[in-house]
């Protein structure tokens, strides 16, 4: 997931400046000790050329117009997920009520007005932001490596990692206790279905990412 070692990269232009072989470049540096993966990313940044010099591949840089779509776009995600949660608890409460609940029936259509209106927004720009998002992508592979989009992907599946967590350790707390009541498991459910959605969908896309990077 880090970026690529500098001392590995001068070596193996320095390499293939004097004309060693790639096998023999990967030989050399297995031996060293380096992985092999990193090897093999450090050896794609150079294109297979008759050129006497090596030849580098375009890498994506960083430009504010990236950095400000990429923002949008997750910012729209977590805000989206975190109100169709809101949602979704909102209305298992008030499918199975508690009679020790503070909350009022006027607080609670306040809350789910507020997550509905969210959603209104964030979902369908989320949606068209991701829409815009794949077909650059079919057009154009080399964006997947991007490191904003890597880093905030990392970002979001750190997030989801955590939800999960937090949320096993919240049901086997309650286990425990023994108070495994249905609108407890139902919030669970949805926790587990938000988090694992976006983790399962963004470790696939970094997985991706990473073997342009």
């Amino acid at each position: 997931m880090g970026s690529q070692s500098p001392e590995l990269g001068r070596f193996v232009h320095s390499a293939l400046s004097h004309g060693m072989t790639r096998a023999s470049i990967a030989e050399s540096l297995l031996a060293a000790g380096w992985s092999q993966r990193d090897i093999e990313r450090a050896l794609q940044a150079w294109a297979d050329s008759e050129s006497p010099l090596p030849v580098p591949r375009p890498r994506p840089g960083v430009s504010p117009r990236e950095t400000w779509f990429y923002l949008l776009l997750f910012l729209a995600l977590y805000i989206g997920l975190w109100n169709l949660g809101t949602l979704a608890f909102q209305l298992i409460e008030q499918a199975f009520p508690d009679p020790l609940e503070y909350m009022t029936t006027n607080g609670r259509q306040t809350t789910i007005r507020w997550a509905i209106s969210w959603l209104v927004i964030c979902a369908p720009l989320f949606l068209a932001l991701n829409w815009r998002l794949t077909r650059s992508l079919i057009e154009e592979p080399m964006r997947r490596a991007s490191r904003v989009r890597q880093w905030l992907t990392a970002l979001t599946l750190f997030i989801a990692a955590s939800s999960l967590m937090g949320d096993l350790v919240v049901l086997v707390y309650n286990l425990l206790d023994g108070d495994l009541k249905v609108r407890f498991l139902l919030k669970v459910a949805v926790v587990a279905l938000l988090a694992g959605a976006a983790f399962l969908y963004y470790i696939r896309d970094l997985r991706s990412s990473e073997e342009l990077a």
